[in-house]
């Protein structure tokens, strides 16, 4: 009876997060904010969540209004899925799944298989939001499916670059993130910690 107990004790107890961490950033470009990035990790026993959600209005030619969602889960810190989604001005622009079965990964993005993947992944773009990236020398985009360069550049800064050549710069302090500088093409952003 005793350990009847105790087991559904500990299930109710695994279906809750052990860890959960909230945080926002404001999107500054041209020094006017013009949206926000929110991002949250969720710790579960041994598989850690991380989600990401941003939104934007800017004017290029025409006003832009880009959401960007992403979903990241990692087990025993191996990445085993994600998920992203991009639209722009209320229609879908780009869409990424990655799954991990047994030794490789499938790449599927707007549901075309794109690549097989025959190495573990242990570091995506979602996680520089929440890990200095301390010994990693390159981050898994969940959105393009590509491997961006890492380099630390000293004084606990470190610059991802694409495989176009665009280049984010991210500040920690004391660990944490606390700016980013993004290059996204037609126009940069600085994402700053609230």
């Amino acid at each position: 009876m005793i350990s009847a107990i105790l087991s559904i004790f500990f299930l109710y107890q695994a279906s809750f997060p052990t860890e959960d961490v909230q945080i926002s950033f404001n999107v500054v470009h041209r020094g006017s904010e013009v949206g926000a990035v929110k991002v949250r990790k969720s710790v579960k026993g041994a598989e850690v969540y991380y989600t990401s959600y941003s939104e934007t209005t800017t004017k290029v030619i025409t006003s832009v209004h880009v959401i960007s969602e992403v979903d990241v889960m990692v087990r025993n810190g191996v990445i085993r899925k994600s998920e992203a989604a991009i639209t722009v001005n209320g229609k879908p622009r780009n869409s990424s799944s990655l799954s991990h079965t047994g030794s490789h990964y499938f790449m599927t993005i707007d549901d075309q298989l794109e690549k097989t993947i025959n190495t573990n992944i242990h570091f995506v773009s979602t996680m520089l939001f929440f890990k200095e990236p301390v010994g990693f020398k390159t981050s898994f985009s969940e959105i393009d499916g590509t491997f961006h360069a890492l380099e630390a550049l000293g004084n606990h800064q470190y610059r991802k670059t694409d495989p176009r050549g665009r280049e984010n710069i991210y500040y920690y302090k004391n660990g944490q993130l606390v700016k980013a500088d993004i290059d996204a093409g037609m126009v940069s952003f600085e994402f700053v910690r609230q």
